[in-house]
């Protein structure tokens, strides 16, 4: 550096919280806004759920609109799970910080292909900073071929980055008992999203016990214990983020 220039900045990345109660403490620094994250699980684990507080956190607590768009429940059905948690989504919709849309699975490629144009647009003049797809295993389902789906999500994730959109995609997976090995039969490969979270619904002592896990996350440290959680009435997803999974016998 030469005497009497000006010192560079240090390099500093915008973050997000997600506003889930101990979910936020695995991943201290928080979330680099911006990032896709794949949301894993069976039947049961609290994907959706997860979803939706995702948005309404970022709504009520960051002044962040969001977009649930569900191509497997319809929009009536979602809201009425955002009431069981006490989550005024038509409120939020009236004060337009949260769009909840459903769409027909068929539809999932062209939806892809309108990102570029009619999307894009939208999402600009909402201001929208939270977008959750449900599920992502629809598009594997009605992609073409593997080269034809890895194109599309690509470019559905750069076009999302480009927004500085953070973007949670759900996929299922099988309600196995090894449940912490990846199942990509059933979702993308992972390299093509910054981060990875498995939601695991473990079978211990004759009962099902919650857990998540943060697998991958790109540009931040995170917690690499598999951590339990309950679904609270009232609240939603409470990660206990002190605590160990119990799982032997």
């Amino acid at each position: 550096m030469k005497a009497g220039s000006a010192a560079a900045k240090p390099f500093s990345i915008d973050r997000i919280k997600t506003g889930i109660a101990g979910f936020d403490a695995m991943i201290p620094e928080g979330i680099p806004r911006g990032s896709t994250i794949q949301l894993t699980g069976g039947p049961g684990s609290g994907k959706t759920i997860f979803g939706l507080q995702f948005l309404v956190e970022g709504a009520r607590r960051f002044s962040e609109p969001g977009l649930y768009v569900s191509f497997e429940e319809s929009e009536e059905s979602l809201k009425q799970t955002a009431m069981l948690f006490g989550w005024d989504a038509e409120g939020l919709e009236k004060k337009k910080m949260l769009d909840i849309t459903s769409r027909n699975v068929f539809d999932v490629k062209s939806f892809a292909e309108s990102m570029q144009g009619q999307f894009k647009e939208a999402v600009q003049a909402q201001k929208v900073k939270r977008v959750v797809f449900d599920s992502i295993t629809s598009f594997v389902a009605s992609s073409e071929s593997a080269v034809r789906l890895r194109k599309e999500i690509t470019g559905l994730c750069k076009r999302l980055k480009q927004l500085g959109i953070t973007t949670i995609f759900i996929a299922e997976r099988p309600d196995v008992q090894s449940p912490l090995m990846p199942v990509h039969d059933f979702a993308v490969e992972e390299f093509l999203v910054d981060g990875v979270v498995y939601l695991h619904n473990l079978f211990v002592r004759d009962t099902r016990q919650r857990a998540v896990e943060v697998l991958k996350m790109r540009k931040t440290a995170h917690d690499t214990f598999v951590r339990p959680f309950k679904i609270v009435p009232g609240e939603g997803i409470r990660v206990f983020n002190k605590e160990l999974v119990f799982t032997e016998g």
